[in-house]
């Protein structure tokens, strides 16, 4: 099975957040709009991840060569960025999944993604519960809701930030094949784990003028922010834009045919 491998050996920090390319294309956005605060001394270093069942695929989210603010960092479908106050020493870790996995993929790259968290850890840090950040198409949830949603998984402790939000109900339907891999990959390791979710919806083929998705971005981006002490953009929200309409895979792959939580 293909692992994840960077350009040179690179530690992550003792939080570790995944954003996929979700049913809204929020949890990868949101993740892209995180910025260190001004008043901080937080250093930013951004890696290219590679992974062979990625070969194929393309980054959905990507700043136009004409924006102000920012890098063009957004460009490749797996990206690792790391906060901290050494380059080489960071705080916190963004795996930015800015891409669907190919058909049947997701299973390989949850598990890949698990790997790479583990055999990467920081060994003289504590290692926080891994936050996965998503949008998941709730059934009867109103998706203008003001509040996300949270699942403790392994006993994990949430955030204090996200300590006041209610949890995702039990009777959820997990329709996003990755989320419902990583999940199920999980709960098979016992990586202690806290999903931060918000409802969401598949994006119109419609060229229109607003952009309809950024309000569910940034419901979901606001809140991982003050999760890890970092400041979400939504004007780099804005600007990062689909390259292409992508469809989610909404199978559920961990084994049966509907992953309940």
């Amino acid at each position: 099975m293909d692992t994840i491998t960077a350009p040179a050996v690179v530690q992550l920090g003792s939080q570790v957040v995944i954003g996929t390319c979700d049913i809204a294309g929020a949890g990868a956005r949101a993740l892209l709009a995180l910025q260190a605060p001004a008043s901080s001394n937080l250093v930013r270093t951004v890696h290219t991840l590679q992974w062979g069942g990625a070969e194929k695929c393309r980054a959905v989210y990507k700043r136009p060569s004409t924006a102000s603010t920012g890098s063009a960092d957004s460009d490749a479908p797996l990206l690792l960025v790391n906060y901290g106050r050494l380059a080489h020493a960071p705080l916190v870790s963004l795996l930015v999944v800015n891409t669907p996995a190919a058909s049947g993929q997701d299973p390989a790259l949850a598990h890949a993604l698990l790997q790479y968290i583990q055999s990467h850890a920081a060994a003289s840090a504590t290692p926080k519960p891994v936050l996965l950040a998503c949008a998941l198409r709730m059934a009867g949830a109103d998706s203008k809701g003001a509040f996300p949603y949270v699942l403790a998984l392994n006993a994990a402790e949430p955030p204090q930030a996200l300590g006041g939000l209610q949890p995702l109900p039990g009777s959820t339907r997990v329709l996003d094949g990755l989320l419902a891999a990583l999940i199920h990959c999980i709960h098979a390791t016992g990586q202690p784990a806290v999903c931060l979710v918000v409802p969401g919806y598949k994006p119109s083929r419609a060229n229109v003028e607003i952009d309809p998705l950024l309000p569910v971005t940034s419901r979901l981006g606001q809140h991982v922010a003050a999760a890890l002490g970092l400041v979400y953009d939504e004007a780099i929200a804005g600007q990062l834009m689909p390259s292409y309409v992508w469809q989610a895979d909404l199978r559920d792959h961990s084994g049966g045919d509907i992953m309940y939580l």
